[in-house]
């Protein structure tokens, strides 16, 4: 059952338009992707549970930092005001 969410959570942070085109952010988002394929690699690897936890969280902090330069931020609920979809801070989308 979806967790209920507080609608100032669902707030996110946004880039405009002209910081998602800066040069800035072009360096930046293309750090973080080969940051996130590295770990990616890595959790490849045979590693043990909690090695393999730490590298997923940092991979979902990554996704989440990219995901500011989306330019698509929508969140849906369903008719009980549920969280059904879209982007939550501090969570990774599937």
């Amino acid at each position: 059952m979806p967790q209920r969410v507080v609608q100032e959570e669902l707030d996110p942070f946004k880039l405009t338009q002209g910081e998602r085109m800066s040069g800035t952010w072009q360096r930046l988002s293309k750090e973080l992707e080969k940051m996130r394929e590295s770990l990616r690699r890595r959790n490849d690897d045979n590693l043990g549970e909690a090695d393999t936890a730490r590298l997923r969280g940092r991979i979902a902090q990554i996704n989440d930092i990219l995901r500011y330069g989306e330019d698509d931020q929508q969140v849906e609920f369903n008719q009980d005001e549920e969280f059904v979809g879209g982007l939550v801070p501090g969570r990774a989308r599937r």
